[in-house]
């Protein structure tokens, strides 16, 4: 039926991984999941906490990336005839719009934002509180960081999972990649993705 269950839970590994979340942050596990299978981590956010440690445990079980079992019970053609435009921007524009994303959050009162949530009746759950910002904020709350280190440490593992989804992206042939230039804005992109398809029509790459 395309389904793949894989292999019954390993509750200790798990709990391994658990811990190495808990100490390093969730960054890591992700990591470690690119390390071994780029395609499926691209696929999942850094704070999907439950799917990568499954993932994870996968490999471990039978050697497979778990991105081989699911192209093998997956459906072999695809439910949409579309093409997958991405934009392509130079490393340091890119790096430069995510510090300055990540200065707009503080400016914006992230500090203020998470201190409400800690101070509410019903406490942030385990995963939202190892969230890419609210980790960092909290860690900054119990002194572990300056505001300033708090701020680099959010920049640059932004930046770290940015890298690993544009890796991932990079891994298909049927992309279509936009270059884009440092002042463009959502407007421009669009005229540009517009102006492909203007020229060269819908027909697949």
């Amino acid at each position: 039926d395309g389904l793949f269950e894989g292999p019954s839970a390993d509750w200790e590994y798990r709990k391994y991984l658990k811990a190495f979340a808990i100490e390093k942050g969730p960054e890591y596990l992700h990591k470690m999941l690119a390390d071994i299978d780029p395609e499926t981590a691209g696929k999942l956010h850094a704070n999907d906490q439950k799917r990568i440690i499954r993932a994870l445990e996968v490999f471990k079980k039978t050697g497979c990336r778990m991105s081989s079992f699911q192209t093998q019970f997956g459906h072999k053609n695809p439910r949409y005839d579309c093409i997958v435009v991405a934009i392509d921007y130079d490393r340091n524009v890119l790096y430069g719009r995510i510090e300055e994303r990540v200065d707009r959050m503080f400016q914006r009162g992230l500090v203020d934002e998470v201190h409400v949530l800690l101070d509410k009746p019903q406490k942030l759950s385990k995963q939202a509180s190892q969230a890419l910002g609210y980790k960092e904020v909290i860690d900054f709350f119990n002194g572990k960081y300056t505001l300033l280190e708090a701020i680099e440490t959010i920049k640059k593992r932004t930046r770290r999972f940015a890298k690993r989804q544009m890796t991932w992206f990079r891994s298909f042939s049927d992309v279509l990649w936009i270059c884009a230039d440092v002042n463009d804005d959502t407007k421009l992109l669009s005229e540009k993705v517009f102006q492909y398809f203007t020229k060269h029509g819908f027909s697949k790459l």
